[in-house]
Formats: C-alpha cells, sequence, structure tokens
C-alpha cells in the first residue's frame, strides 16, 4: 500500500454524492491518506460515509462557478497537510503505481491540456494535485475567478502566482 500520509484526498460535490463517495473510495483502495474529505451540502437519505470519510458541510454548488470559487478561496481552510488530491466523481485513481514521489516537488500538478502551446499547458483541475503553499497563494486579492478554477491558476495567474508566490507548475514530462 503506498502512504501519502502528507496527503488528503478531497472532493468537492453537491450533486453527484454516490459517485462521488464512490470515487473517494476507489481512490484509497491502495493508497493511505492522512485525510478523505466530501465537501457537500448533506448526503441523500440512505446514503452513508464509509468509515474514514469525513464528511463537511459546504454550501450547495449550484454552478461551475460555484465549484471553481470554492475550490479557488475556499479549500485552504480545510486542509492542513502540505497537498490535497482533488478528484471528482468522474476523475480519481486508478493506477496508484503511476505515482511518482517527484509529483510532491510541484504546487500544482494536473494533466495538461493539449490545445495549448504556449507554455503554459500543465493544470488541468478536475483531477489534480495541490500544495498547501498554493491554496495559502490563491487567498491573495488580486486573484479572482475569471474562468475555471483550473484555468484561472494554470493560466490567468500563472506568471502571478510564479513570480510574487513561487509556486512550482511540474514540465510536460512530470505532467504526462
Amino acid at each position: 500500500m503506498l502512504e501519502l500520509t502528507g496527503v488528503t484526498l478531497a472532493c468537492a460535490d453537491t450533486a453527484n454524492h454516490a459517485l462521488a463517495l464512490r470515487a473517494l473510495e476507489r481512490s484509497r483502495e491502495r493508497i493511505g491518506f492522512a485525510r478523505t474529505v466530501l465537501f457537500t451540502d448533506g448526503l441523500p437519505p440512505g446514503l452513508h460515509a464509509p468509515a474514514g470519510v469525513e464528511v463537511v458541510p459546504i454550501a450547495r454548488l449550484r454552478s461551475r462557478d460555484d465549484y471553481s470559487r470554492f475550490v479557488l478561496k475556499g479549500l485552504a481552510a480545510h486542509v492542513a497537510t502540505p497537498h490535497v488530491l482533488l478528484v471528482q466523481w468522474d476523475g480519481y485513481v486508478v493506477n496508484p503505481d503511476a505515482w511518482d514521489p517527484h509529483f510532491l516537488d510541484v504546487d500544482y500538478l494536473g494533466a495538461r491540456w493539449s490545445w495549448f502551446t504556449d507554455g503554459h499547458d500543465v493544470g488541468n483541475g478536475g483531477f489534480s494535485l495541490r500544495s498547501r503553499r498554493l491554496l495559502a497563494a490563491l487567498q491573495d486579492p488580486r486573484i479572482d475567478l475569471v474562468e475555471a478554477e483550473d484555468l484561472t491558476i494554470g493560466r490567468a495567474f500563472r506568471p502571478l502566482l510564479e513570480a510574487e508566490h513561487g509556486i512550482r507548475f511540474p514540465d510536460a514530462a512530470l505532467a504526462d
């Protein structure tokens, strides 16, 4: 079993509760995390979180922008570990053997966007590893949601994050 004692596993979902819990469970099958959290507006009757999954109440996420605002500005208050692995109901750990310890050397690691060719092509946020340093840097009042949260981080505010907060993005090889 892979032990990631410095990583919180997290999912924010208020629409697909059962699938979000499944994504968390699948992600934990062969990995030990420091903490596992589902941020949601409440579980439907008859649905229960598995042992070891903490349910943290948040306001209902009514849109992509609501989700993005929570991840951009609200997640930091709930993560005390050096890193958080953010998953979604349709994007979660399927191959723990692909883990590379160098993932922890950067502050934001998401899959590459193939349609960008300007060197700022790493950062798909649906399944991403983020450092506590990044979460703290995102509290900078100059950083505000301009597109989906991953584009806000990985493109719109990447120059500011790198220059003024020392945030490290991976090269394409590590992201791949």
